[in-house]
This record gives structure tokens, C-alpha cells and sequence, in this order.
């Protein structure tokens, strides 16, 4: 379960900052959090289903869903930290 949780609190870092850097769609910019909570939160559960639905092998498991969510509201919650470091370590480099 610590697996999961890891996996999507990166998986939300990386959208964070890859949201916050592009610059081709700025109206992105409005609610990027709450958009990047519903599209991991989606994307977890969308997994966790076909894992039921598409193999013989693999289930359903609440609690992978539960550690995949965790992880996403942590991962978007240090988001804005780990974007102000990395704008603040870009700066004093130039």
C-alpha cells in the first residue's frame, strides 16, 4: 500500500508542476489542484475497477484505492511547496 500512496503523490507532483510550467493553455491555471485531485482520484479507482473487470488474476482492492487517493490529496497538498523551491533554486542558479 506505501507502493501505491508513493506512486500517485509523485503522480500528482509531476501534474502540479507540469501544469504550473506550461504556458499553451492558461486558463489551466484556474483550480489546478482541485483538477488534479479528480483526475487522480478517477484515474485510481478507473485502475482499481478494470483490474476487477479486465483480468482473472487481479481485484478489486479498497484499500489500493484508498492508498492511491491518499496519496494524490498529499501530493497535491505539497505541490505548491516543492513548485516554490524549484522556481526559488531556478532563480538563484541565474
Amino acid at each position: 500500500k506505501i507502493v501505491h500512496f508513493i506512486i500517485y503523490l509523485l503522480l500528482a507532483l509531476m501534474m502540479y508542476y507540469g501544469w504550473k510550467k506550461q504556458i499553451t493553455f492558461p486558463s489551466l491555471y484556474r483550480h489546478t489542484l482541485l483538477k488534479i485531485l479528480v483526475i487522480t482520484f478517477a484515474y485510481g479507482f478507473l485502475v482499481e475497477i478494470l483490474q476487477e473487470k479486465l483480468t482473472a488474476d487481479r481485484h478489486f482492492d479498497l484499500m489500493d484505492a484508498l492508498a492511491n487517493s491518499s496519496g494524490a490529496v498529499a501530493g497535491s497538498w505539497i505541490s505548491p511547496y516543492f513548485l516554490r523551491k524549484i522556481r526559488r533554486a531556478e532563480t538563484e542558479k541565474n
